[in-house]
């Protein structure tokens, strides 16, 4: 990702998106996260990743939804002042504009775009701060079943721990 292979011609070929990951497998591509841990729950259903009963394979897909669109959201937010903006700073900001342009899904670009522009300001890193704290409160919580959900007790008992 730091030599921004993701962008080049051959990876965009194969993930439209330019994001990682992306899984190859039986010469069939699949990507996002969680498209590939159900793919791989349906294609190796010895090893099964997702629950099955019903009520909890909701509330796993509904912790799935949070991951992506809270967790990760946030934490991207998050590291653009930490970690985007002194990687880049060796770049002057028409070479950052042209890093931008290749990236190949718009919503991304245009965001990127955006902070280039504007920054990321503190109010805005607390706020995602805030929400990621809040999601994790959530998962800490006694009656959650998080480890219910995405770990079932036999594979937590065979590898030894919680």
């Amino acid at each position: 990702m730091h030599k921004r292979e993701n962008t080049e011609p051959w990876y965009v070929a194969i993930n439209p998106n330019g994001v990682v990951p992306t899984l190859k497998h039986d010469d069939k591509i699949i990507i996002e996260s969680n498209l590939i841990l159900q793919y791989l729950d349906e294609v190796f259903p010895d090893i099964p990743l997702r629950p099955k009963a019903p009520h909890l394979l909701a509330e796993m897909r509904l912790w799935m939804d949070r991951f992506e669109s809270i967790i990760h959201r946030n934490v991207n937010i998050i590291s653009y002042n930490k970690r985007h903006v002194p990687r880049m700073a060796r770049y002057s900001e028409q070479e950052q504009r042209e890093i931008i342009a290749e990236i190949p899904e718009p919503v991304k670009r245009t965001e990127m775009l955006r902070r280039l522009e504007n920054g990321v300001s503190e109010t805005e890193e607390k706020a995602a701060e805030n929400q990621k704290k809040e999601t994790k409160q959530i998962m800490q919580k006694p009656n959650s079943r998080i480890l219910d959900i995405w770990v079932p007790r036999e594979l937590i008992l065979k590898v030894g721990h919680v």
